[in-house]
């Protein structure tokens, strides 16, 4: 990636203009998108856990975690890590990676859209 200079004529606040050039994935709008995209990931998998059946009660039945629940679930699976997220909340590990996961991909489909 090339930097180039900042010259006293260009508008620094107009996004599309910073030292990084105007092809960065470190523009204002990439950042932003990708940081409400982080935000809505965290604040969306609980629902999310819920409304597949992953609940602080335990699996609901008739739900899409019933059904995929098999006689041998072991510790440390993704369906053991789900049904403690549902019950107990997300930790502040999961929150974190949630965020990261969606920041990267609200960042990337805002460069790759061109928004």
């Amino acid at each position: 990636m090339k930097i180039r200079p900042v010259s006293s004529n260009q508008n620094l606040a107009d996004p599309k203009h910073n030292i990084l050039g105007n092809d960065s994935w470190f523009s204002l709008t990439n950042l932003v998108i990708g940081g409400v995209a982080g935000i809505g990931a965290v604040l969306a998998a609980p629902v999310v856990l819920g409304a597949a059946g992953f609940g602080a009660t335990g699996v609901a039945a008739g739900s899409l975690a019933a059904a995929v629940q098999g006689s041998a679930v072991v510790s440390g699976s993704a369906f053991a890590l789900a049904q403690s997220a549902g019950a107990a909340g997300l930790g502040v590990g999961a929150k974190a990676a949630l965020f990261m996961g969606g920041a990267a991909a609200g960042s990337v489909a805002s460069k790759k859209n061109d928004l």
